[in-house]
């Protein structure tokens, strides 16, 4: 999945699998789809905002071209696009998913979204795709696939997480809008880590202090107290 967007060539690339609808959905799970289900206590101190982080037409006159449009962040990228305002124009190799998909974005955005048939593997393809675009809609500018088919590990990616769940297609979605957008001019060269803590959270020494349980630290307090009366 790639965006890019015109004025400036700023690109926004990554690779993902969701579902974007009005619930927080997060990544597939061979053909099912995994919905907020986290128990953790903290996961409530940390609830994702889901909507549009920029103001109206920020992307008014420019055009989004999106690969991967017509599915899972792609397609939450694009919904997201467009409502700001974007001539946005999909593509991948399913004609009919694309034209389903800029349909349904179409209607709740009432912006008009392009549907391409490209191949992304096949030069030529990707060739004439742009060529289209340009056609269509003028010059634009600048998955986590299936890792857990069977689910198993799904409650362990949680766990490590110290926010307590999974992001959402909408919290990626706001973030390729802005580094699309003319707000981040002054970034250049930006790693943005959008991971709940997972990251930092993996390189402290006693991060796994948290599997300790009540028991355990009632004797751990006990042990301290008594080291210092004695």
């Amino acid at each position: 999945m790639a965006v890019v967007l015109r004025q400036g060539w700023r690109g926004v690339r990554g690779s993902a699998t969701a579902c974007f609808s009005g619930t927080a959905r997060f990544f597939s799970r061979g053909p099912h789809v995994l919905h907020q289900g986290s128990s953790a206590p903290q996961a409530a101190f940390f609830s994702p905002l889901q909507k549009v982080m920029l103001p109206p037409n920020t992307f008014q006159g420019k055009v989004a071209f999106v690969t991967g449009g017509g599915t899972g962040i792609g397609k939450g990228m694009t919904t997201t696009l467009s409502s700001l305002g974007a001539t946005c124009v999909i593509a991948s190799r399913k004609l009919d998913v694309l034209k389903a998909t800029a349909e349904e974005i179409s209607s709740k955005t009432g912006n008009k979204v392009h549907a391409i048939q490209c191949d992304v593997r096949d030069p030529v393809s990707v060739k004439n795709a742009v060529a289209e675009v340009i056609q269509v809609a003028g010059h634009p500018a600048g998955a986590f696939s299936r890792l857990d088919p069977t689910g198993s590990f799904e409650k362990k990616m949680i766990e490590r997480i110290p926010c307590g769940r999974l992001g959402t297609v909408e919290e990626i979605a706001n973030l390729a809008a802005y580094f699309c957008s003319d707000y981040a001019s002054w970034v250049n060269g930006a790693v943005i880590r959008m991971d709940g803590g997972e990251y930092v959270s993996m390189a402290g020494e006693f991060n796994d202090l948290k599997t300790v349980t009540r028991e355990q630290w009632d004797m751990m307090e006990a042990m301290i107290r008594k080291a210092k009366s004695s």
